[in-house]
């Protein structure tokens, strides 16, 4: 009994060792590669409500690789894979390709971004290379096409998303302040939210520095290079706390490629945000550090309790029975889910251990799609 409690107090002091409450407003993860002995450990029903898993189901008309992006409807997922978009029931039985690819009015060259709205049940596309946005609807037919800025030929837009009745579309820039340009759909009309001065170099190299996430009436973004969380409120930029990255933040001038000297390798340790997702009561951050334990990239979560105002720099939510399901920054992609409380995980079957061959996933088929429905 006295071992036992021993024990649990040591757990006990060790949590309080590891999570923070917010300071000043700040998350900070440039002390990770510190204190990399020192990551939490919590059971996911602590955090997860429920959870669906089942593979994606192939057919002649679909065989995925690798997934860039996902959405969903209440009936649906739509998968970006190889640039094509397909839709699959909430079975994971696949429906449909929808549009196709190509330079006409109706198709598209290459899927940067899409979400689904829910008040006209409509997927929206935007496409990088044709600078425009395709609509569907719900059910995969074309409705219309919508090119944001008419006339103008020398801006591409990289991530959009929804935002009430609006369109907020982003253009790449690697400066603390973003270009944001919010696109009425009713009376096609479009403005500055906010605007950068400073232009991209011609051998200026381009990081994911953007990252919109939480629901369309009140969404949040993140700028890699000010450190800053923004909440989009009455079509401002509200700032709402920060994510500091201290000197593991990328430099600007590292991202300068100069054509006449060979590339030097770079052994200082960075970071890398791959994605940041609101579902109920927390904020998850995705992130990768290089060179670190002579790993090239080790992957890490960070978690964010907002009803408790307290976060995790480096956790791992562990799934007991299935461990490969577990929430964490291994080898996993996660999405943003339709509903305020879920998220969306794609894993590959080639990367599940072996204690997870009694769920009869074979290594040549599809992903597999695990949402959870987040407390």
């Amino acid at each position: 009994m006295n071992k036992l409690l021993v024990i649990a107090c040591i757990v006990f002091l060790n949590s309080c060792n590891h999570n923070r409450n917010i300071t000043e407003n700040t998350i900070v993860l440039s002390n990770v590669p510190k204190n990399l002995s020192t990551s939490d450990l919590i059971p996911i029903d602590s955090v997860v409500q429920k959870k669906d898993i089942f593979t994606l189901q192939d057919s002649n008309s679909c065989f995925l690789g690798e997934i860039s992006n996902v959405c969903e409807s209440k009936d649906s997922y739509f998968i970006v894979s190889n640039g094509i978009l397909y839709q699959f029931d909430k079975t994971g039985k696949f429906n449909k390709r929808v549009g196709q690819k190509g330079r006409g009015p109706e198709e598209y060259l290459s899927i940067k971004d899409l979400f689904f709205k829910e008040s006209n049940q409509c997927i929206y596309i935007l496409d990088h290379l044709s600078r425009k946005v395709l609509k569907f609807s719900s059910n995969g037919e074309f409705i219309n096409k919508i090119t944001p800025l008419k006339g103008v030929n020398d801006i591409y837009f990289s991530y959009f998303f929804s935002y009430n009745d609006k369109i907020v579309l982003y253009t790449p820039t690697n400066s603390e302040k973003m270009n944001l340009i919010c696109y009425n759909e009713f009376d096609s009309t479009a403005k500055y939210i906010s605007k950068s001065e400073e232009n991209i170099h011609t051998n200026e190299a381009m990081i994911k520095n953007f990252f919109p996430f939480g629901i369309e009436y009140s969404p949040m973004v993140y700028n890699y290079f000010n450190d800053t969380v923004f909440t989009l409120v009455d079509s401002k930029l509200i700032p709402t706390f920060q994510i500091e990255l201290g000197d593991l933040k990328i430099q600007r001038s590292n991202l300068i490629i100069d054509i006449d000297k060979p590339p030097v390798p770079n052994s200082s340790k960075e970071l890398f945000i791959k994605n940041i997702v609101k579902a109920g009561n927390y904020i998850f951050i995705f992130y990768d550090i290089t060179h670190i334990q002579d790993k090239m990239w080790t992957n890490f979560m960070a978690l964010y309790n907002i009803k408790e105002d307290r976060y995790y720099s480096n956790i791992n939510i562990k799934d007991t029975a299935d461990d490969w399901a577990s929430l964490n920054g291994g080898n996993c992609i996660v999405f943003q889910g339709n509903e305020k409380n879920t998220l969306i995980m794609i894993k590959y079957p080639h990367t599940l251990s072996e204690t997870s061959s009694h769920l009869n996933f074979e290594n040549d088929s599809n992903p597999i799609l695990i949402k959870y429905w987040i407390k």
